[in-house]
C-alpha cells in the first residue's frame, strides 16, 4: 500500500510541477514584456503617449483579431490585464 501511496504523490507532485513551471513561465513572460515595453516607452519624447498609443494598439488587435466580441467576458478580462499592465508601466516610466 505505501508503494500505492508514493505513486500518487510522486503523481500529485507533478501535477504540481507542471503547474508551478506554466506559472513561472507566466511571470518570466509578464517581467519581459514589462521591460521591453518600458524601454520603448522611455525612449521617445512622451512616454506616457506612447504608453496610450501602444494600448490602443494592442486592444485594437485583439477586437480585429478575433479575440472575440466587445462585450464577450474574453475581451472583457483580456481589457482589464491591459488597463493593469499599462498602469503599472506608467508607474514605472
Amino acid at each position: 500500500m505505501s508503494a500505492q501511496l508514493l505513486a500518487f504523490k510522486s503523481a500529485a507532485n507533478s501535477s504540481n510541477h507542471a503547474a508551478d513551471s506554466s506559472q513561472a513561465a507566466g511571470l518570466f513572460g509578464e517581467y519581459m514584456l514589462m521591460e521591453l515595453v518600458l524601454e520603448v516607452a522611455r525612449s521617445s519624447q512622451d512616454p506616457q503617449a506612447r504608453l496610450a498609443e501602444l494600448f490602443d494598439r494592442i486592444t485594437t488587435r485583439a477586437r480585429s483579431g478575433g479575440v472575440a466580441g466587445e462585450r464577450s467576458s474574453v475581451m472583457m478580462q483580456f481589457r482589464k490585464h491591459a488597463e493593469n499592465f499599462f498602469v503599472l508601466a506608467g508607474k514605472n516610466v
